[in-house]
């Protein structure tokens, strides 16, 4: 179907990828009774200025699914178009060019750039038909749970069940950790009520690396998704998180920036861990 309307947009990279791409896609733009716009970008100068939007355009219509460009750049204008309701795109290998200092791949660049949340999907993903089970974790900022409520309210069915969770490391650990149950019971109390409220009732806390930990749950089997909050900077530690998720889930991960939310909430962060952004 051609037109100008609002669209999933499903980039797709490496051949092994596109069957999980194309199935995540077209199972949001079911739910959404949209049409899905395929595009793959063949590495080259490409055109630039009105020739380029003109390109962009052709994609948009419907018209056509390839075009030539830098991948990086021409993925990323999609995605921040007003007429993509929500991109896809598949994880690639990131563990295979990352290191601790230099996260890699190309759904990551593409990640850094755009504003907007992105669906990233393994190539395993052979059968997805909903956001039903969601894994949320929040990190204890009202930044993080407003970010997460609005990026989850762009895939979420009217069923959609989200468990949030806040993982503890050995540098954030509170004192009650083994101190009487009522203590952490106010606590949890108290995070529900500040973060949790707008996503889900149920919240799971857990201690240990924070990259195992998610990477545990999230393929746990229980969830079909995971939502993921981050800054897009990759110096302060956390984006070595959304590299293990990347690489570790058998699952689709919603990445969401905290840039998709314009003002965070005036309310004093709990006693933060290392979760979700």
């Amino acid at each position: 179907m051609r037109g100008d309307g609002p669209h999933v947009l499903a980039a797709l990279g490496s051949p092994s990828g596109r069957a999980a791409v194309r199935t995540v896609a077209s199972a949001i733009a079911e739910q959404f009774s949209t049409t899905v716009r395929e595009v793959h970008v063949a590495a080259g100068p490409g055109d630039r200025g009105a020739a380029r939007q003109a390109a962009l355009a052709k994609v948009e219509r419907g018209e056509t699914s390839d075009i030539v460009g830098r991948p990086i750049d021409v993925v990323a204008a999609l995605v921040e178009s007003p007429r993509t309701l929500v991109a896809v795109m598949g994880t690639g290998n990131p563990a295979a060019r990352a290191s601790p200092r230099r996260p890699g791949g190309m759904a990551f660049s593409v990640a850094r750039r755009v504003t907007r949340p992105l669906v990233l999907v393994p190539a395993d993903v052979d059968c997805w038909t909903g956001a039903h089970q969601v894994l949320v974790p929040l990190d204890g900022t009202a930044i993080t749970a407003m970010a997460a409520s609005a990026g989850l309210a762009t895939v979420a069915l009217p069923t959609t069940q989200a468990t949030t969770v806040h993982v503890f490391d050995e540098r954030t650990v509170p004192r009650f950790w083994d101190s009487p149950h009522h203590e952490y019971e106010a606590w949890t109390t108290e995070f529900k009520a500040r973060y949790c409220d707008t996503i889900g009732e149920s919240l799971e806390i857990r201690a240990g690396p924070v990259g195992d930990q998610l990477t545990a749950m999230a393929s746990s089997g229980a969830f079909d998704l995971v939502v993921v909050v981050w800054s897009r900077e990759t110096r302060d530690g956390r984006a070595g998180v959304v590299m293990d998720l990347l690489a570790g889930t058998t699952v689709p991960i919603l990445l969401v920036p905290t840039a998709f939310v314009s003002n965070a909430l005036g309310v004093a962060p709990l006693p933060p861990g290392a979760a979700g952004s």
